[in-house]
């Protein structure tokens, strides 16, 4: 899903029900891991902090209308918010995203200079969506927990 732009990101707000947000990311994998930023401030992120299940969606396709074949993907996981250590994290997410420079650096995070952190999920479990390749049984178990 490395060619996608957005991800939807669910997590588990105070109250115990679910919270959605859409965040631009960066993917790798082996292992599986999802990066996004964020602002510390946000439902999401706060929730993060306090309860590191999260669950998602990835759609790899440029969006036309209704009646398109589709492929994305769906994935649960445990997310982290991440501090300075992870400067080639950042760096590489810098680097799909660079105009993020203007909201997020290793060095702004280092002096506490940024609201903004890059967030890390640790994905366990992933369901491939293809009706491209697997018109007959699209869901695809790629992997589980």
């Amino acid at each position: 899903m490395s060619n996608g732009k957005l991800m939807q990101v669910a997590s588990i707000s105070e109250e115990g029900g679910p919270w959605l947000c859409h965040v631009w990311y960066r993917a790798q994998f082996s292992p599986d891991r999802l990066y996004f930023i964020s602002r510390l401030d946000r439902e999401h992120s706060i929730n993060i902090r306090r309860d590191e299940r999260v669950a998602g969606g990835i759609i790899s396709i440029p969006l036309i209308g209704l009646g398109q074949t589709v492929t994305g993907v769906t994935f649960q996981g445990f997310a982290s918010e991440l501090d300075a250590s992870a400067d080639n994290e950042l760096r590489l997410f810098l680097t799909r995203w660079p105009r993020a420079r203007a909201s997020i650096t290793t060095e702004r995070i280092e002096a506490d200079r940024t609201s903004s952190r890059l967030y890390e999920i640790r994905v366990n479990k992933w369901i491939l969506f293809d009706e491209h390749d697997f018109p007959d049984e699209p869901r695809q178990l790629i992997s589980g927990i």
